[in-house]
């Protein structure tokens, strides 16, 4: 419990600086006032993760039982976010500064921590947790406002977590293990990308990534399984565009939602991946399978009036990858329509 709210404590203070550079470094500004709000809320919440450790000490609140993937996600989240903020964020678009905020307010709407806002004062405790869905409401606005399309899987994202907000303590909105969206938010992403009429030039891809050897991992002990898990996700994630979205929809299977993305460049991305898990598999402890990935890739090409629906998208992409699964190929790319 303790752990879990020292990475709540590093993951506000890193998005407390996260938002003061977005506020700084866009020339946009009403982005630039809602940054700073953004980062004024953060600098209060931080607050609300002390008055938790405050009551505990005093014996006032017992640990919570928060299950130990919430806190392994959230020191994966925390690198992410350094190793960003090491990067040149001022190369950033407003697009991207507005899609990791975005990333960046889902994790933290994880049923888990609306538990622990709730707790974090007697009295106070449902009033902070309206204060929050507020805050991530102004972000919503703000994205949908500036009807940006390659915004619109993030904006897919935060709308499913409003939606689920309601009965936050029950709601099944991130996987387990990652914390990544599931899948029915990619599925969203790609319906509200498709309805975008006037983005009919724009070219969609929906790459559906099976980790062979991760089921190898977990069989020869679960927790080197979460690890690798846990470290295959982050390097992924290095290497997406932040306006594309990450999702984990079962099992030993990633999917990636690419706004403005033709097939050549989606495939070329999935054999960088695959380079990168490959070179992952090395870290692996002896006696595990050795890790690959094998990537299907969809395209929805420009077509105006003509795009697919979602469902047909992730059947697509399903029926290759079984068949590239059973061929032994590692990358297959088709265009629908």
């Amino acid at each position: 419990m303790r752990e879990l709210l020292s990475a709540c404590v590093d993951l506000e203070t890193l998005a407390i600086d996260l938002y003061g550079v977005f506020a700084e470094t866009t020339n946009d500004d009403e982005l630039r006032l809602l940054f700073a709000t953004m980062r004024a809320d953060e600098a209060h919440h931080v607050g609300w993760w002390r008055d938790i450790e405050r009551r505990i000490d005093s014996g006032e609140l017992t640990d919570l039982d928060t299950g130990t993937h919430v806190t392994a996600y959230m020191r994966a989240i925390v690198a992410t976010l350094r190793e960003m903020l090491a990067s040149d964020t001022a190369a950033f678009s407003d697009e991207d500064r507005l899609a990791l905020a975005a990333s960046l307010e889902f994790f933290a709407l994880d049923p888990v921590f609306a538990q622990l806002v709730a707790q974090s004062d007697p009295s106070e405790g449902s009033t902070r947790r309206a204060q929050y869905e507020e805050h991530v409401a102004l972000l919503a606005s703000a994205m949908e406002a500036r009807r940006s399309w390659v915004l619109a899987p993030h904006i897919a994202l935060l709308r499913d977590t409003a939606d689920s907000a309601a009965d936050a303590l029950g709601a099944d909105l991130h996987d387990a293990e990652t914390g990544l969206p599931l899948s029915a938010v990619a599925r969203q992403a790609i319906e509200d990308l498709c309805a975008n009429r006037a983005r009919d030039h724009e070219p969609i891809s929906l790459a559906l990534i099976e980790i062979v050897g991760l089921r190898s991992a977990y069989d020869h002990d679960p927790a080197l399984g979460d690890r690798t898990l846990l470290r295959i996700v982050s390097v992924v994630t290095s290497l997406l565009r932040l306006t594309d979205l990450l999702v984990r929809p079962e099992g030993d299977r990633l999917a990636i939602v690419m706004p403005g993305t033709a097939s050549s460049a989606a495939a070329s991305t999935m054999r960088v991946i695959a380079q990168a898990v490959a070179h992952e598999g090395l870290e692996t402890a002896c006696n595990t399978e050795p890790l690959r990935s094998v990537a299907s890739v969809v395209t929805l090409p420009p077509l105006p009036g003509a795009r697919c629906d979602a469902a047909e998208a992730f059947s697509a992409a399903e029926k290759q990858l079984a068949q590239l699964l059973a061929s032994g190929e590692m990358l297959g790319a088709i265009e629908l329509g």
